[in-house]
């Protein structure tokens, strides 16, 4: 699995395999199919990158995720670049659209 690129500080790669799901899950409290991408807080949408990353980088925390999206990109294109990563990484069924197109997480 490759990733998604995402362009922060440097091009980085968002990859979403058991080990950052299992982040997700353990740092959330709640099962990968109840995230909402529509209604997540920026502390988790920034918990949820990192878990992403920490293929690539595991001394990277939320808080510098936050750091490097304000810094080297936005919060638009980093909930593109993610929502992109999560369905390569969990397949089509799992980001759905709402009414407006809009993707939503199943």
């Amino acid at each position: 699995m490759q990733g998604t690129p995402i362009m922060l500080d440097r091009e980085r790669n968002l990859r979403f395999g058991m080990r950052a799901i299992s982040y997700i899950e353990k740092t959330l409290k709640i099962p990968i199919q109840k995230l909402d991408m529509d209604m997540m807080t920026m502390e988790q949408a920034a918990i949820v990158i990192l878990a992403g990353l920490r293929h690539e980088d595991n001394d990277l925390t939320s808080e510098r995720v936050m750091e490097l999206i304000d810094k080297h990109s936005n919060i638009s294109n980093a909930f593109e670049a993610l929502g992109q990563a999560m369905e390569e990484s969990l397949g089509q069924g799992a980001v759905a659209e709402d009414s407006e197109g809009e993707g939503k997480n199943a």
